[in-house]
């Protein structure tokens, strides 16, 4: 029954199936024919040593690039490859691993990997972007003596979390992490003797592009 689910969600999840090959121009992304890319055995006991295994048996070119172990004696290990999926597309595998084991129906597909790229190409013209950000100054912090370090901690009140997670967006077209990122670079500028401050921030790629 595991075994079966497990198999909708490969069929699923397109991007489960992705390969990566060296090529002269680099390295290349593709979709393996193999449906069932992945490995499930069945072993007994949980160990350090089985996971160090498992994660070393991970092959970028042949594959698999994930590998499903029931451990008797601790349940199910889902080892993927941090090349195919994030924290975000985590959670989403997870509640679709729980609806296939109930044998419910899963979600609608939405645009899978190749689209999403081809659409990106088309939304932003990345020479643009990376001349802008060629051009942003690299500002190193001024070396500070500092004789001892403290921390403080404040607490929001039910009443003040609730505007500034919904009426302060409203006011300002923002999200809550604009608000906390322009604090920052407010704190930064005034410790700092100056405002030009440039902050680097990871994103997952998930904003909305309508």
């Amino acid at each position: 029954l595991l075994e079966g689910a497990i198999g909708k969600i490969y069929e699923h999840h397109d991007e489960l199936r992705i390969r990566f090959r060296r090529t002269e121009g680099g390295w290349e992304q593709y979709y393996s024919a193999d449906e069932a890319s992945y490995a499930f055995e069945v072993r007994e006991n949980f160990s350090d040593e089985a996971i160090d295994e498992l994660q070393r048996s991970l092959d970028i070119e042949k594959g698999p690039l994930s590998r499903l172990v029931w451990f008797k004696d601790r349940g199910l290990y889902w080892l993927i490859h941090h090349l195919i999926i994030d924290g975000v597309s985590w959670r989403i595998l997870l509640e679709d691993l729980n609806l296939a084991y109930k044998g419910k129906v899963l979600p609608l597909k939405t645009a899978n990997y190749k689209s999403w790229g081809e659409y990106l190409e088309k939304y932003d013209d990345l020479s643009e972007t990376h001349a802008y950000y060629n051009k942003v100054p690299i500002i190193s912090l001024p070396p500070r003596e500092t004789e001892k370090i403290e921390s403080y901690t404040i607490e929001f009140s039910k009443d003040l979390t609730q505007d500034f997670l919904q009426k302060a967006q409203r006011a300002y077209k923002t999200q809550a992490n604009d608000l906390l990122i322009t604090a920052l670079a407010q704190s930064l500028g005034e410790w700092m003797g100056r405002h030009d401050i440039c902050v680097e921030m990871e994103g997952h790629g998930r904003e909305s592009l309508e």
